[in-house]
């Protein structure tokens, strides 16, 4: 569902018993405004959707506490826009909430009014708690079919490993030796493992917590007992730390690299020493020859270029190897 749909939704559950006409006579309009709010034909402003949850006695308190963690007036939409998006570069936000520049630009200056659809874009795309933020607001009230998919926290979780598939590799990178020997935490390790910015290891690092990937332990991260012990998460992880080991170890940087947009990791096949192919061999406890027909896929234009000597291993080729029956 599109942050779209779901605002005209969240519209029409909250109304329940509430009349179109009474929503209309509390906002002073002579015409079916409500009408055209649930029906998509006009967007509805964050700051008059403020004003029908608190007609609606929804607890604008706890929605703030819980999700927003705002200080000052929520029910001003530039502001809580400006609030909400301060920790993150221009670009970051463009990205996530699908916006250009001028737009961006417009609404953090006010020129443009913040609408229900860029608070629930902000929500479920730098937040990650769209489920359980659109529960509270229709708390009590009977939920729509449509909102099924909505019903489980674990779909901002999922949604949040999809959009960022670096966060997968957070628990298996914390495990490994070179970050294992570190006295306290050090971006710098798991910016050049994963390839990304300060900016997007803290926001990773932030939300992984937030989602009990991880846990904080004295001054590093170690983590969750929960995920340590999900039987699918063995075997991977057991690959994670070789390829993560490998990084770290390895000094060519340019010859073995995780490509924060894709997830992948590139590396040169001359690179790996017969006894690192017998590492694999065992953490995947599979013949050599079957390890590398998984791994070994070269792109076919790079075949066409004649650099057929790059490996490409990306999360669902690693799945694959520790699915894959001996």
């Amino acid at each position: 569902m599109t942050t779209s749909e779901i605002a005209k939704l969240i519209l029409k559950t909250l109304r329940a018993d509430v009349t179109q006409g009474q929503i209309n006579e509390y906002f002073g309009y002579t015409f079916n405004q409500a009408y055209r709010w649930e029906s998509g034909k006009t967007k509805i402003s964050w700051e008059d959707f403020y004003k029908l949850i608190s007609l609606l006695k929804v607890d604008t308190s706890t929605l703030n506490n819980k999700y927003l963690k705002v200080k000052g007036d929520i029910s001003n939409g530039t502001f809580l826009f400006n609030e909400l998006t301060k920790n993150f570069s221009n670009e970051f936000i463009q990205g996530s909430l699908n916006l250009s520049a001028a737009q961006l630009l417009n609404l953090r200056s006010g020129r443009t009014v913040v609408l229900l659809e860029h608070v629930l874009d902000i929500v479920q795309n730098l937040l990650f708690l769209l489920s359980n933020f659109v529960l509270d607001i229709l708390d009590g009230k009977k939920i729509p079919e449509e909102f099924k998919e909505l019903s489980s926290s674990e779909i901002d979780i999922q949604n949040f490993t999809e959009q960022y598939p670096q966060s997968l590799l957070l628990p298996p990178l914390v495990c490994t030796k070179a970050y294992k020997d570190l006295e306290v935490h050090n971006d710098e390790l798991m910016m050049k493992a994963l390839r990304v910015s300060r900016e997007e290891i803290n926001f990773l690092l932030t939300k992984a917590l937030q989602f009990s990937l991880l846990d904080i332990e004295g001054n590093k991260y170690i983590t969750k007992k929960s995920v340590q012990r999900h039987p699918s998460n063995d075997e991977q992880n057991s690959i994670h730390h070789y390829v993560f080991d490998y990084i770290n170890e390895h000094k060519n940087i340019d010859n073995c690299f995780f490509d924060s947009n894709q997830n992948i990791v590139k590396m040169t096949i001359a690179n790996l020493t017969t006894s690192q192919k017998n590492d694999l061999e065992e953490l995947t406890k599979l013949h050599w020859n079957k390890v590398k027909e998984i791994l070994y896929s070269p792109k076919q234009e790079e075949i066409e270029n004649g650099d057929e000597n790059h490996v490409y291993i990306s999360t669902i080729t690693l799945h694959q190897i520790s699915s894959t029956p001996q």
